[in-house]
């Protein structure tokens, strides 16, 4: 099982891409250096390269800046999994992909953004849904441990409570409405921001999203303010065992 090291260089992005190859003689990271030193670069411009059977190869030192993202390449770590079609990845790559990103992201205190090539390109790269793969929210991050080297704990807290998926939004600061206020509300019950109070007005302001940083950092959860269901989840469960 391949085992991610930490770069001494500073690294805060990591992006993802496919090889837009599902030919079986292109799975192979020596294939994609070749096809770079044709284009007249030093070597394979990815620093991992994931093959259809979940093999994690490397590919250019993870010390050295990659040559993946143009404009991008400094501060951060490319991913290539082998694949054009979306439907013929397999499961043994997203397994793999997922394994390696819970280890890199439990290397930099859960705080690494994941990121898709086509986000800052005119490329349809990679094709395969990275967000749902990954589970990651709105502004990149992994919402759900799913590393068995990842040191995070979620309470047991169950998947399913008998609550509707729009029980749960995805919110983030500049959010208003009544989701923010059941927020606001739940936060002030679980006393997560220094035992302030916060005001209930329904809208996603500092105050806010530092309860909501300091209430994951109580659950060693990762710490952006995004809230995402098992947020949720944790919060409603405090304000049960309070009122129990």
């Amino acid at each position: 099982m391949f085992h991610f090291a930490k770069p001494a260089r500073t690294v805060h992005t990591t992006w993802l891409h496919c090889s837009a190859s599902d030919n079986p003689k292109h799975d192979d990271v020596s294939v994609i250096d070749a096809w770079h030193k044709a284009r007249g670069w030093s070597g394979v411009g990815y620093h991992f390269f994931i093959k259809k059977d979940g093999t994690v190869q490397t590919g250019r030192p993870i010390n050295r800046i990659g040559a993946h993202v143009a404009g991008h390449n400094t501060g951060s770590i490319g991913i290539c999994l082998h694949g054009l079609e979306e439907d013929r990845f397999t499961k043994a790559q997203f397994e793999s992909l997922r394994d390696l990103c819970g280890q890199i992201n439990a290397a930099y205190g859960l705080q690494m953004r994941f990121r898709g090539h086509k986000e800052v390109a005119a490329k349809a790269c990679p094709v395969f849904d990275y967000r749902k793969v990954l589970a990651l929210d709105r502004k990149g991050f992994i919402t759900e441990p799913f590393s068995r080297r990842d040191p995070v704990r979620l309470e047991a807290i169950p998947e399913t409570d008998g609550a509707a998926k729009a029980d749960y939004p995805e919110l983030d600061v500049g959010d208003r409405g009544d989701a923010v206020k059941r927020l606001q509300e739940l936060l002030n019950a679980a006393g997560a921001f220094m035992g302030v109070d916060l005001k209930v007005d329904g809208i996603f302001g500092g105050q806010t999203a530092e309860a909501v940083v300091e209430l994951k950092q109580e659950y060693d959860l990762y710490p952006s303010p995004v809230v995402v269901a098992h947020v949720w989840r944790t919060l409603i469960a405090a304000e049960k065992a309070q009122a129990a």
